[in-house]
């Protein structure tokens, strides 16, 4: 930037955008921590008696909630191989777990490490550019 423009009243001040500003990286733990939180805040909303663990009916009206097309038969399959049947209900670390395995993507995993190219935990703004 020249010296005359540094003063300049008409020129208005370049401001980075937040958006496409180099410091801004999309950060998988951010990401993680955002989803947990969003995750933890609908567990909530059926855990209304605030027992911090949810039956069978409950995670299967969460599922719903979720979007998740699930049947109550699935998840009582899924509750079956953790061996909740006994205690027939889920903490919300379960409930997590279930729903991160519900949720994994291989492709978008790929794909993430392909974009990845200076740390494989963070996208810089120039690698997100670069694939759009």
């Amino acid at each position: 930037m020249l010296q005359s423009q540094v003063n300049d009243p008409q020129r208005p001040t370049e401001i980075p955008h937040p958006i496409t500003s180099e410091a801004n990286i999309l950060s998988v733990s951010h990401l993680h921590y955002t989803m947990s939180t969003w995750l933890m805040n609908k567990w909530k909303d059926v855990d209304s008696m605030c027992l911090d663990q949810l039956n069978l009916d409950q995670v299967t009206e969460l599922m719903r909630r979720l979007n998740i097309q699930v049947s109550k038969s699935e998840v009582k399959s899924m509750f079956k191989s953790a061996g909740i049947t006994k205690k027939g209900s889920i903490t919300f670390n379960m409930f997590e777990r279930f729903y991160k395995q519900l949720r994994i993507r291989p492709e978008v995993a790929e794909l993430f490490a392909s974009l990845a190219k200076s740390n494989l935990q963070i996208i810089t703004i120039n690698e997100f550019r670069d694939f759009m």
